[in-house]
């Protein structure tokens, strides 16, 4: 029995989640879409999104006129705003076992962005969130 090294088991679950999500079980479908800003800022409400109801949750945002945008409930009240777009090749990634993970190429990037493993070398854009009382406002633009 040969051993298996820590990429190469890496590498073969990214490559079978790659192939269930192109065999259709929905890994690239936004839970919601068509988001459009107000002055450079998105505002939703996350109880209305049962995706952001616990930590761990995500959202996928296909932001109209601009990049989609990946919002992740991360624990407590804390939320982050990251591009979906991987910086290698420009997949659309998602969050699983508490890291964004391109399903392409295998990178993975920490919950603020930076690069945890490659082959992508520049980290996701962060985009700066704030709270106005139960909703969320995040700034896509100036």
């Amino acid at each position: 029995m040969t051993e298996t090294t820590r990429r190469e088991f890496v590498t073969a679950s990214v490559l079978a989640t790659a192939g269930l999500c192109l065999g259709g079980l929905g890994c690239d479908k936004p839970a919601t879409s068509g988001v459009t800003p107000t002055d450079g800022v998105l505002t939703l409400d996350p109880a209305s999104h049962p995706e952001l109801g616990a930590a761990g949750g995500s959202l996928a945002l296909d932001v109209e006129g601009g990049d989609p945008i990946l919002l992740v409930h991360v624990e407590g009240e804390r939320y982050v705003a990251l591009a979906r777009k991987c910086t290698h090749v420009g997949c659309k990634v998602v969050f699983e076992g508490g890291e964004v993970v391109c399903p392409c190429h295998g990178s993975r990037f920490a919950t603020d962005g930076s690069v945890l493993e490659g082959p992508a070398k520049l980290p996701l854009t962060n985009y700066p969130i704030s709270r106005k009382g139960n909703l969320i406002e995040i700034r896509v633009g100036s």
